[in-house]
């Protein structure tokens, strides 16, 4: 374009009317020095948005070719271990396994997946998994984890990623951090409590070097002995359901699984009765709630159970609930008492 500083008033005007998208709103600008101001400030956005768009592609071109020589190893199985996400034959293979399950409880439970590949995301996680080679010279552990989530948390989990500073809905019995799980059991107990349709993320996340989460766990500590800190806490060691993960792209989401159950038993709305239980044990307790469709004597009950409260010796601990609620006390990984709601309940936990 030749220079604008020799142009009338009503030639700049016909500049503006040749391309009014990119100065759009010269029509504000009535003195001739407003306009010939403004075209110059459009022009010079313009050629910085080439500029980026320029640059952008070179460093897209680059990242590329640099993602392409950080994972093509020469040995095909150590590259599946720097992938984005489980193949596609692996995760079919996991959803038909829970449909399958579900469908055993109920002819017409439906379990379905849709997939979510999100390829910056994926290559946040190769990257993850690169730099921990690079510094600790093995990969560790991955597995498949469920997150059981409401229907309206799903966008914004989708496109942001999970929280790290929301305060947490379900509380922090192992520390704060993102809870995953492996039972999609307890996963579903976290959607849509009062529906028979449930929404669970699917991801996969890597684990690493464990240990046992605590409530004031905020972040995860140095293991002894070593210049690294663990990767997950977990609420056993030896028999982990809940993996705990304190930081974002250790993990990546593959998708949305969406049940409908018709054995799901919804809890009646009107929480009009109260629960009481008093530690007098010399032992911390925890408090679960099963799900109505949970049988009380099922041997993995506590991992279906949602957590409600830990309690200390001495404490009190109380909740609204309501008719045929059914709760459970834990002491040391052990059932000790089993309450079915039937009025206004008072419990004394004995040593």
């Amino acid at each position: 374009m030749d220079s604008i500083d020799s142009k009338t008033q009503k030639e700049l005007v016909a500049i503006c009317k040749g391309d009014k998208i990119k100065y759009k709103g010269y029509s504000k600008n009535k003195k001739k020095k407003d306009l010939h101001d403004f075209i110059i400030k459009m022009n010079a956005a313009e050629e910085e948005l080439n500029l980026l768009s320029e640059q952008f592609e070179e460093s897209n071109d680059e990242m590329g070719e640099i993602l392409g020589n950080m994972f093509a190893e020469s040995d095909e199985s150590i590259n599946k271990l720097f992938r984005g996400r489980p193949e596609k034959e692996n995760i079919d293979e996991i959803v038909e396994t829970i449909d399958k399950k579900m469908k055993n409880k109920h002819a017409l439970n439906t379990a379905v997946f849709d997939s979510h590949d999100d390829e910056g995301n994926g290559n946040m996680y190769r990257m993850y998994k690169h730099n921990y080679y690079q510094k600790y010279e093995t990969i560790g552990s991955e597995l498949i984890l469920y997150h059981g989530t409401d229907k309206k948390n799903i966008p914004d989990i989708l496109e942001y990623g999970f929280s790290l500073t929301v305060q947490p809905k379900h509380g922090v019995l192992y520390g704060k951090g993102i809870y995953f799980t492996n039972c999609i059991d307890k996963a579903l107990t976290y959607s849509e409590r009062t529906k028979t349709e449930k929404y669970v993320i699917v991801c996969v996340v890597h684990i690493g070097d464990i240990i046992n989460g605590n409530a004031q766990m905020n972040m995860h500590p140095k293991m002894p002995n070593k210049n690294k800190k663990y990767d997950t806490s977990v609420d056993c060691i030896n028999n982990p359901i809940q993996y705990i993960k304190k930081e974002n792209f250790t993990y990546n989401i593959i998708g949305v699984l969406t049940f409908k159950l018709y054995n799901a038993i919804v809890p009646p709305i009107g929480m009009n009765l109260k629960l009481i239980i008093k530690n007098c044990s010399d032992k911390d307790i925890t408090i679960y709630w099963i799900p109505t469709n949970i049988q009380l004597y099922d041997p993995d009950i506590i991992k279906k159970g949602k957590f409600m409260n830990k309690s200390a010796t001495g404490n009190t601990w109380s909740c609204k609930t309501c008719k045929l609620h059914n709760f459970i006390i834990v002491s040391e990984n052990t059932i000790i008492n089993y309450i079915n709601i039937r009025k206004d309940t008072n419990i004394k936990v004995l040593g």
